[in-house]
C-alpha cells in the first residue's frame, strides 16, 4: 500500500511547489492518478522538462494532464542528473520557422510527430507556402498529422481552387476541416458536389455552401439527398431562399435529420400550418429554430399554445407569437409563466400584458435579467 504521509501528501505538495492550485491538482489526479505512484525524482524530472518548454503554464494544464505515462515514457530518457531530455530532435520544427512556444505546443498535443520528420517537415513547409501561419500553424500541424501530403492535401487543394476558392480561404478551410481533407476526393467530395449540381445549384452557390457549411461534404449521399429533399419541399432550396438554407448550421441540420418523418417531423409541420402559418412562414420558423421539430407535440408545443390562448390571444395573435419559435422551445413552468408574473408584479394588468405580448411576443424569450433591466429602466422614467 502507498503511504499517505510519506508518499501521497508529499506528491501533492510537490505539485503545489511547482505552482499548481488545488483545483488544478484535482484535475491531474482525477485523470492521471498514476502520478502519485512516481518517485519524487521522476515526478520532479518530468515537471522540470515540461516547465522548460512552457507546458506547465495554467493554459497548458489540460494538455499536460492528457499525456499518458506510456506516451511520456516514449518521449524521454532519464539522465544521471535526473533531467529529462527529448529522445527525438525537435530542431526541425524550429528550422521551418516555428517559435519556441509553438514547438512546445506541438510537442504537448502531438509528441509522436517528432518521430516523423521525413513526412511532416515537407508538409509543414508546404502549409506555410500555402499561407497557413500564425495561430493556425500549430492547429494545422496537429490536426493534419495523419493526412498525407501527396495523397490527400495537394489534390484537394487543387480541387478547391478549381471551384473558385481563394488561397486565403483554402488555407483556413484545410485547417478547420481536417476530416474532409482526409476523405476520398472522388468518392466523397466530388460526388457531393455533383449531387448539389443535380439539385440546381451553380458553382458559385456550391462554393458558398462549402465555405459556410463544409460539413455537408461529410454527410452520406443518402443523408445529403434526404436533407436537400426536405429543405426543398419547405421552399428553402429555391434560389431566393438559398441564403436562408445556408444559415442552417450543421448542428441545426443534425436536429432536423434526427427527427423521424412519420413520428415527429411531418406532424409538427402540419400542426404549424393548422395554426395559420403558410408554407413560407413555416420554412422560416424551421430554419430559425429547427430544434422545434424535436419537441413533443403533446408535452411541449400544444400546452404552450393553449397557454397563449388562455392568456386571451386569438388565432392571429397565436400565429404571430409562434413565428418566434424560441418561445415554443421555452419551458412553460420555468420560463414563460414566470415572465408573465414578472410583468404583473411590475404593475401591468392582464389586459395590458395581453396587448404587450400580442405585439411583442419576443419579450417572452428574453432572459429574466434582460426583462427586469428593461422594466427597471422604464420605471425610472
Amino acid at each position: 500500500a502507498i503511504s499517505l504521509e510519506e508518499n501521497l501528501k508529499p506528491k501533492v505538495q510537490t505539485l503545489r511547489d511547482w505552482g499548481f492550485a488545488d483545483s488544478q491538482i484535482l484535475k491531474i489526479l482525477t485523470t492521471h492518478a498514476v502520478l502519485l505512484s512516481y518517485s519524487s525524482d521522476r515526478l520532479n524530472s518530468r515537471l522540470r522538462f515540461l516547465d522548460e518548454r512552457g507546458i506547465l503554464t495554467e493554459s497548458k494544464l489540460c494538455l499536460v494532464s492528457s499525456w499518458t505515462d506510456a506516451k511520456l515514457a516514449s518521449r524521454f530518457i532519464e539522465l544521471d542528473d535526473a533531467r529529462a531530455t527529448p529522445v527525438p530532435d525537435s530542431q526541425w520544427l524550429k528550422d521551418v520557422g516555428l517559435e519556441d512556444s509553438q514547438v512546445a505546443e506541438v510537442i504537448a498535443q502531438c509528441p509522436n510527430l517528432l518521430d516523423r520528420e521525413d513526412t511532416e517537415k515537407p508538409k509543414l513547409q508546404w502549409l506555410k507556402v500555402l499561407g497557413v501561419d500564425g495561430s493556425q500553424i500549430v492547429r494545422a500541424i496537429v490536426e493534419l498529422a495523419t493526412v498525407g501530403l501527396e495523397e490527400h492535401l495537394k489534390p484537394k487543394v487543387k480541387w478547391l481552387k478549381a471551384l473558385g476558392m481563394t488561397d486565403s480561404r483554402v488555407a483556413t478551410f484545410i485547417v478547420q476541416q481536417p476530416r474532409i481533407m482526409g476523405s476520398s476526393l472522388e468518392n466523397d467530395l466530388q460526388s457531393k458536389v455533383q449531387t448539389l449540381l443535380e439539385w440546381g445549384f451553380d458553382n458559385s452557390q456550391i462554393l458558398k455552401i462549402l465555405i459556410r457549411e463544409p460539413m455537408l461534404l461529410s454527410s452520406s449521399s443518402d443523408r445529403l439527398n434526404y436533407r436537400l429533399s426536405f429543405l426543398n419541399k419547405r421552399g428553402i432550396l429555391t434560389e431566393s431562399n438559398l441564403c436562408q438554407s445556408i444559415q442552417l448550421t450543421d448542428a441545426k441540420l443534425e436536429v432536423l435529420l434526427g427527427c423521424s418523418n412519420e413520428t415527429t417531423l411531418e406532424p409538427v409541420v402540419q400542426w404549424l400550418m393548422d395554426l395559420g402559418l403558410d408554407d413560407s412562414v413555416v420554412a422560416k420558423v424551421i430554419a430559425r429554430f429547427p430544434k422545434l421539430l424535436s419537441l413533443s407535440l403533446e408535452d411541449n408545443l400544444k400546452p404552450t399554445v393553449q397557454w397563449l390562448v388562455d392568456l386571451g390571444m386569438d388565432s392571429v395573435q397565436v400565429a404571430n407569437a409562434v413565428s418566434f419559435p424560441r418561445l415554443l422551445g421555452s419551458s412553460l413552468e420555468n420560463n414563460l409563466k414566470p415572465k408573465v408574473q414578472t410583468l404583473r408584479e411590475s404593475g401591468f394588468t392582464d389586459s395590458q400584458i395581453l396587448k404587450i405580448l400580442a405585439k411583442q411576443p419576443r419579450l417572452l424569450v428574453y432572459s429574466s435579467d434582460r426583462l427586469n433591466h428593461r422594466l427597471h429602466w422604464l420605471g425610472e422614467r
